[in-house]
């Protein structure tokens, strides 16, 4: 694992009890959509042009949640952040937060849509469903081991990355916000 984002090595042994990773991925599913809520604001700072979220219509919010995949408002980010921003020494700050929430993207769908999988003595993981073909790895023509296998461990490390990314992009929508500010 190079990566905060990348699949997290599976643990030899995984939790005692399922109850922590019901829990955590409750909570990893929650900070994941307060990071989009943040997003969202990210993107109405940077469609207003107001210095002030108050002084916003709030339209660039309606136009943000108005598209329902993740993939979609980061290319809403990805396309109005080199135009909003084109003059701000918040430029590069934006880009990197807007990969990085690419790149965790798909830890999150996996926390979204994996199982819990009590694997006998070795205890209970987060694992891929095993109607999603992508997500194991193939051994000729038979399926092989899951691509993740999450412990609550795993989930935890993830929850903190995203409420990380969070107050990144709280704390640039305030740059932003102040910068504007001082250009006023």
């Amino acid at each position: 694992m190079n990566n905060p984002w990348d699949v997290r090595p599976r643990a030899d042994k995984g939790d005692a009890t399922p109850d922590s990773i019901f829990f955590n991925v409750g909570v990893a599913l929650t900070s994941w959509e307060l990071l989009e809520s943040a997003l969202a604001e990210l993107f109405d700072c940077l469609v207003s042009g107001s210095p002030n979220a108050l002084q916003s219509n709030r339209s660039g919010i309606a136009a943000f949640i108005a598209v329902s995949s993740s993939s979609g408002r980061t290319q809403m980010l990805d396309a109005a952040i080199p135009r909003a921003l084109k003059h701000s020494k918040f430029l590069v700050d934006a880009k990197a937060l807007i990969q990085q929430v690419k790149d965790f993207g798909a830890r999150r769908n996996e926390i979204a849509h994996g199982i819990v999988f009590d694997l006998n003595e070795v205890g209970f993981y987060l694992c891929p469903n095993n109607t999603n073909p992508n997500k194991w790895h193939r051994k000729g023509q038979s399926i092989g081991a899951a691509t993740y296998q999450y412990t609550s461990g795993d989930l935890s490390h993830y929850i903190s990355q995203f409420e990380a990314l969070r107050s990144l992009c709280t704390a640039l929508i305030a740059n932003i916000q102040s910068e504007r500010g001082a250009q006023d």
